[in-house]
C-alpha cells in the first residue's frame, strides 16, 4: 500500500508573522497551521490503513510505515507530524528517508540558483535540525543511500515530470521487491504540489488539473498477483481538512 501527499501550508504563503520567521528564504518552514493540517492527515491515514486491513490489501493490522520526504524543510516537518499520529514501534527504523527524486519543482522561475546545497537540512547543524524533526534522517532511499532519481538545476515541466515519474517507479520498485517482502510495511510519499500530480500521472492517462491541496492524500494499491502499474483508490483525497477547525486551529473528533 502506497501513500502520497503534499506538504502542509508553508510559510512564505500567508502574513508577515510567518514570512519573518523563515530562516532560509528558499527553504520556507511549516506555519503552526500546516502542523495541524499535518497531524489531521496521519489521523485519516491511521483509519486508511485500517480500511485496507479490513478489505484484505494488508496482511496485518498494524504496519510499519515507510516515510519518504523530498528533502525541503515543509516536507520534512510534514512527514514528522503525520509519523507523531503514529506509535514509535511503527516507524520504520525510526526515520525519514530523504529522496531528491521526489523534491520540488527546480525552474528558473522559482530559483536563480541551485536550492539544494542551500537546504535547511544541508546548511544547518544537527542541533538545529532537532527543532523541526526529532526522526533520523537517512540520506537516500535506495540501496547504499542513492536517490531514485536525480534531481539537475534548472529543470523545465518536461524533465521535472521525467525526473519525479522515474523517482516514483524507483522507490515503489525499492520497496515492493525489497523492504516489504513481508507484506507488512506500507510506504508514505511526502513530496509537493507538481511532485503528486507527476507520480499521479503514472497512472492515469491524462496529465491531472485538480487542485493539489495541503496535505492532500492520494493511495495507490499494487497487487502482489499482478505485474501492473497499482490502482489508485483514492485521488487528491482532502476531506480531513474539513475536520480542523479553522477558528481554534485543532483538529475535531471526526
Amino acid at each position: 500500500m502506497i501513500f502520497i501527499l503534499r506538504h502542509g501550508e508553508r510559510a512564505d504563503n500567508c502574513g508577515p508573522e510567518e514570512f519573518n520567521k523563515i530562516e532560509c528564504l528558499h527553504d520556507p518552514h511549516l506555519t503552526e497551521f500546516g502542523k495541524i493540517q499535518a497531524q489531521a492527515a496521519g489521523k485519516t491515514l491511521q483509519s486508511f490503513i485500517q480500511e485496507s486491513y479490513e478489505k484484505g490489501y494488508l496482511e496485518t493490522r498494524n504496519p510499519q510505515i515507510v516515510m519518504v520526504s523530498s528533502p525541503f524543510l515543509r516536507c520534512i516537518q510534514t512527514a514528522s507530524h503525520i509519523l507523531d499520529t503514529f506509535e514509535p514501534k511503527d516507524i520504520y527504523q525510526g526515520s525519514i528517508f530523504i529522496d531528491e527524486g521526489v523534491s520540488e519543482y527546480l525552474g528558473k522561475e522559482f530559483y536563480d540558483k541551485d536550492p539544494l546545497d542551500e537546504l535547511y537540512i544541508r546548511t544547518r547543524s544537527k542541533e538545529d535540525i532537532r527543532k523541526y524533526t526529532k526522526y533520523n534522517l537517512v540520506d537516500g532511499f535506495l540501496e547504499f543511500q542513492i536517490y531514485s532519481s536525480k534531481a539537475t538545476y534548472p529543470e523545465n515541466h518536461e524533465t521535472f515530470f521525467r525526473r519525479v515519474q522515474e523517482g516514483y517507479r524507483n522507490i515503489v520498485e525499492h520497496f515492493n521487491n525489497n523492504i516489504n517482502k513481508d507484506k507488512t510495511k506500507v510506504l508514505v510519499i511526502l513530496t509537493h504540489g507538481l511532485g503528486t500530480k507527476g507520480m499521479l500521472s503514472c497512472h492515469l492517462e491524462n496529465q491531472i488539473c485538480r487542485k493539489t491541496d495541503y496535505t492532500c492524500i492520494s493511495q495507490v494499491r499494487y497487487n502482489p498477483l499482478s505485474k501492473g502499474n497499482g490502482t489508485i483508490l483514492r485521488e487528491l483525497y482532502r476531506d480531513h481538512l474539513d475536520l480542523i477547525d479553522i477558528k481554534e486551529k485543532t483538529v475535531l473528533v471526526a
